[in-house]
């Protein structure tokens, strides 16, 4: 990166000095830094502490912090203790139950649970249309900031730990008609540089089984079906079916799309048509 910096600094110099033209090799060279700063500060986001109601440490960071030692060491004991007494963590529980889910397997990076006796929703939603789907992910609403380049309204929020919600209550147009995406925690799910290699497996790979591991939990388990530009998941039980991307209609089983873009992964609630105008992406409703 410094290398890049530097050149970039000569180029610009010896120009400003000489009042030449810009080279040819100038736009390279300033790509080749701009990528080089990009990628530095996805680095440094994830060295963020994030806080929750001020005082509580993300799941991450307290993930970070006691596993930088051995288990059964006096140093992990010293530092679970720092946690618990310095209120960075709910309970002496919660911590537990952190860390023994990081042991089995991924931890979403979401909002401490500090409601008591909260339990998972299951798939039994049903209205005159069919039955709902249920995955609860922790992820963050994000609304345009006008309808001219639908740009994404990125805030200091947007970094904060994510809400657990429920998927389902916004794919197919419903749920809060503001939120036109529902980004993944950009700190745990970080796009690449490169955004054409963003759906390969050794991007794409941790996310696809959070939301495979999510949906089983949740009751209505999905399987990534592919896609370019796009990943889209589908209902487990029609996975052979021939889906149609982004349907509107009921007829269509249970489906949602992840599009990914500089600021990380989302759910693609909306489409922008031909009138500049946004309808609806997905399906939340089962036909099995």
């Amino acid at each position: 990166m410094n290398e890049s910096l530097s050149e970039l600094k000569r180029i610009v110099i010896n120009n400003w000095k000489s009042n030449k033209h810009i080279s040819e090799t100038t736009p390279a060279t300033i790509n080749n830094a701009l990528e080089s700063i990009l990628d530095i500060t996805k680095t440094i986001r994830t060295l963020v502490v994030v806080f929750q109601n001020d005082i509580l440490f993300s799941k991450l960071h307290v993930i970070k912090v006691v596993t930088r030692y051995p288990k059964q060491s006096t140093e992990r004991g010293k530092a679970m203790k720092a946690l618990i007494k310095g209120g960075h963590v709910p309970s002496q529980s919660a911590l537990y139950d952190v860390l023994k889910c990081h042991e089995k397997g991924m931890v979403a990076d979401e909002e401490w649970n500090i409601k008591r006796g909260r339990k998972r929703k299951k798939s039994s939603k049903s209205d005159s249309q069919g039955r709902i789907g249920s995955i609860e992910l922790a992820l963050i609403p994000v609304v345009f900031t006008d309808s001219l380049t639908w740009e994404p309204n990125i805030t200091v929020s947007f970094y904060a730990p994510p809400k657990t919600i429920d998927v389902c209550d916004y794919i197919g147009g419903d749920g809060d008609e503001d939120t036109e995406r529902l980004y993944f925690s950009p700190r745990q799910f970080p796009t690449p540089v490169n955004l054409a290699a963003a759906g390969e497996e050794r991007y794409f790979g941790r996310l696809k089984e959070y939301i495979r591991q999510s949906s089983e939990t949740s009751g209505s388990p999905v399987v990534c079906n592919g896609g370019s530009g796009f990943k889209q998941f589908v209902c487990r039980h029609g996975k052979n079916q021939k889906m149609k991307v982004g349907s509107e209609s009921n007829s269509w089983s249970f489906q949602f799309l992840v599009k990914w873009d500089k600021y990380g992964y989302y759910v693609h609630l909306f489409r922008v048509n031909r009138d500049n105008m946004l309808t609806s992406v997905g399906c939340r409703y089962h036909n099995h």
